[in-house]
């Protein structure tokens, strides 16, 4: 969640700068335009741009309305496997953590090992 809220932030600031520095060329687009001597043709098609210009600046600022909190998207099984580190199941990681005697032990060793697991077990597991 606080991945997606940077995520967010970092786009919100992106569009505030190309807003201002659009803004910032159509006033600079605006004095040229009326300094120069050129074919009404060529002011009309400046003109053109420049409106289209901070039309485009108004739609991408993000404070044409006050921003807030973004809401969490609901994420798709899709999204949420990038991840997942390939884990398709929890069970792997369980076993991992289960101890595991060597393959031969003396017999009075293994009943030593057993003990202990069934003492832990009892431990974790107080109801069983």
């Amino acid at each position: 969640m606080s991945q997606f809220k940077a995520e967010t932030l970092y786009r919100q600031v992106e569009a505030f700068e190309r807003a201002r520095a659009i803004n910032t060329y159509c006033d600079v687009l605006e004095q040229q335009i009326e300094a120069a001597d050129v074919l009404e043709s060529d002011r009309d098609g400046a003109t053109a741009w420049l409106a289209w210009a901070r039309v485009h600046a108004a739609q991408i600022d993000p404070f044409r309305t006050l921003p807030t909190m973004p809401n969490a998207p609901e994420f798709t099984s899709e999204q949420l496997a990038r991840f997942m580190d390939g884990a398709e199941t929890l069970e792997p990681q369980r076993d991992r953590f289960r101890s595991t005697p060597p393959q031969y032990m003396e017999p009075a060793l293994t009943l030593l090992h057993l003990q202990a697991e069934k003492s832990s077990f009892r431990r974790w597991h107080p109801h069983v």
